[in-house]
């Protein structure tokens, strides 16, 4: 299976963003100046999430253009939130491609994820990441 040159591992809290580029071992953590979430969303607006997300996204890829480049794997991270509905699943899945991903694998457990688990998944036909 092919994937583009970046992987990101991007976890989204009520106030903050961590990304890792698995591919050049990148990483940060931002704290958003805009606020895109509320007590029952995660992203309760969807432009703001997609600004800061950008953002956060730029300093850890090889190609800053935004352009379709990256495989995200993206972890919700709600602390009272354990099921989230379609229409959130959709949000994260269209916040990625929005930010610049040419394939969006969500996984939606609280435990964080090493770089062997990810690309192991990646490549599993028995993987624990949703499409």
């Amino acid at each position: 299976m092919f994937f583009p040159k970046d992987i990101l591992y991007v976890k989204l809290y009520l106030d903050k963003i961590e990304i890792r580029n698995i591919r050049t071992l990148k990483s940060i953590t931002s704290y958003p100046q805009l606020k895109y979430s509320n007590d029952r969303l995660l992203v309760a607006n969807f432009d703001h999430a997609c600004t800061e997300l950008k953002k956060s996204i730029a300093q850890v890829t090889t190609n800053n253009r935004l352009t379709k480049i990256a495989t995200v794997v993206f972890q919700p991270m709600h602390t009272s939130i354990t099921d989230f509905s379609q229409v959130e699943l959709m949000s994260f899945r269209d916040l990625c491609n929005t930010c610049g991903a040419c394939k969006v694998f969500l996984y939606l457990e609280k435990d964080t994820l090493t770089d062997a688990s990810i690309l192991q998944n990646l490549t599993s036909k028995n993987s624990v990441f949703t499409i």
